[in-house]
């Protein structure tokens, strides 16, 4: 049976997701793709495969949101030319461009091209280890835990280094205000 901790978990998988994916704007939606994927689990059930339906449940909750987050930031925004001068964007720079957000309109088109150049222009600014690591993270998909096996430090120390980089990447939207 589907207990309150499932339900629980939601807001906390969303919050997680959400942080992790730089998607803070989507807590809502997620929260929502997450009670989907609570009622598709139990429609699809099969109690006949061992597998206990809390567990069922909450890989399917999870899978929603990451679902979601896939369908609605996958567009392509290649037509907007903010290229370093040799043509070429490195993986955090590409991922930065790709995932920001959504064109919707002509406006949003605007908003969408000066919070990139933002983005891209404080990437460009940030000392070079600093880089490696956002490179590390989001061109190779490596975890916290990974990168600290790598740098023989504990993964706590790399999740705080990435907090102060995101933070500078946070205080320039404010200066800017565009957040």
């Amino acid at each position: 049976m589907i207990s309150s901790a499932n339900i629980d978990s939601i807001s906390r998988k969303a919050r997680n997701i959400a942080f992790k994916t730089g998607r803070q704007d989507q807590y809502d939606d997620l929260v929502s793709q997450g009670y989907l994927g609570l009622c598709e689990s139990m429609q699809k059930y099969e109690p006949e495969r061992g597998i206990p339906l809390e567990y069922y449940a909450s890989k399917r909750i999870e899978g929603a949101m990451k679902d979601y987050l896939r369908k609605e930031f996958s567009e392509d925004y290649n037509t907007v030319d903010l290229c370093a001068p040799d043509g070429e964007r490195n993986p955090v720079e590409e991922m930065l461009f790709n995932h920001f957000g959504r064109r919707r309109s002509m406006e949003s088109e605007v908003n969408f091209r000066i919070a990139a150049e933002c983005l891209i222009e404080v990437y460009r600014r940030l000392p070079d280890d600093e880089k490696d690591l956002l490179n590390i993270i989001y061109g190779e998909g490596a975890s916290f835990r990974d990168i600290a096996k790598k740098m023989n430090v504990n993964a706590s120390t790399v999740c705080r280094q990435h907090g102060r980089i995101i933070e500078k990447f946070r205080s320039e939207f404010i200066d800017r205000g565009l957040i």
